[in-house]
């Protein structure tokens, strides 16, 4: 993919959020980060990042919401959500934010490969 391709991990688990990063910054990318959803959107709107790899479950703004604002606003940006569930199963959350408009989905836990190889189709797309 190659640096030109900018990507934002937005996720409030601190070492998930780092992990992420590091495996897409290993796979070429340009890697923002964001601790949590009102960040994340700021950094989202600022930087207008060709992918957004987005936690749905965030205490101080939900990733649904998130793909929401971000569909609206930066319809060219491409939204991988990722979940590991909470109240409910993580396949629940994720089709909820395919239905939101997110492209693509992934459920916690997930291999770093299967990360980049998700994002860098999303970044051909």
């Amino acid at each position: 993919m190659g640096q030109s391709t900018t990507v934002c991990v937005v996720d409030d688990d601190d070492l998930v959020r780092q992990t992420m990063c590091g495996a897409l910054e290993e796979a070429g990318f340009h890697v923002l980060e964001a601790a949590g959803g009102v960040e994340g959107l700021e950094t989202i709107e600022r930087e207008k990042p060709a992918v957004v790899v987005l936690d749905i479950i965030m205490p101080d703004r939900e990733g649904t919401d998130i793909v929401l604002e971000v569909t609206r606003r930066s319809p060219e940006t491409k939204i991988l959500v990722v979940s590991g569930g909470g109240r409910s199963s993580a396949e629940d959350y994720l089709e909820l934010a395919l239905q939101l408009g997110a492209h693509d989905a992934l459920a916690k836990p997930f291999g770093k490969k299967a990360l980049a190889a998700k994002v860098a189709a999303l970044a051909k797309s």
